[in-house]
């Protein structure tokens, strides 16, 4: 008789990432920890390829460019293999442009990786990475009418506030 048998396809899944620091801010460099799983219980998975690109980000094409960038100038990280059932990190040092609006960006992630018997296999997932951007803003001259204020009496004060950043101001 003739049986067929079909081999399941081991996967590898993000159970979770973590940033150092823990709070990305517009601007600045932070490292990027992915955790990885390998979901079969019988098959080890080598050979392991991950790159991750980020959105471009900016309305003119001269200006457009990734929200995140790393830091060596390669976005390709290399792991040797995770066994069956087994977990690994991988890292990476990037840095977030300045002018980043505040709110979650989805990182791409593609895998190629191979087999026990040295298949290829291509997979792929999204990391959403929360960016802070800094408040800043400034007081313009006050100004009081009248110049000249007595005990008792009443005055106007005032100024302009400008919103010098690229979060929105509330209260």
């Amino acid at each position: 008789g003739g049986g067929s048998t079909t081999a399941s396809v081991p996967r590898v899944i993000v159970t979770g990432f973590s940033t150092d620091p823990a709070e990305v801010r517009a601007g600045s460099n932070f490292k990027l920890t992915l955790h990885l799983k390998n979901t079969s219980g019988s098959t080890r998975v080598q050979n392991m390829l991950f790159d991750l690109n980020a959105p471009t980000e900016g309305s003119e094409e001269a200006t457009a460019a990734p929200a995140f960038l790393p830091v060596s100038g390669s976005s390709s990280i290399y792991l040797d293999q995770i066994p069956a059932g087994g977990t690994k990190d991988i890292s990476i040092d990037l840095n977030s442009r300045a002018d980043l609006i505040q709110k979650p960006y989805s990182i791409t992630m593609t895998m190629k990786y191979e087999d026990g018997n040295a298949q290829q296999i291509e997979a792929e997932s999204l990391i959403s990475v929360p960016v802070r951007q800094d408040a800043r803003f400034e007081f313009s001259e006050f100004e009081l009418s009248p110049e000249s204020i007595a005990v008792g009496d009443e005055a106007n004060v005032m100024t302009n506030l400008y919103n010098l950043g690229r979060t929105r101001l509330y209260n």
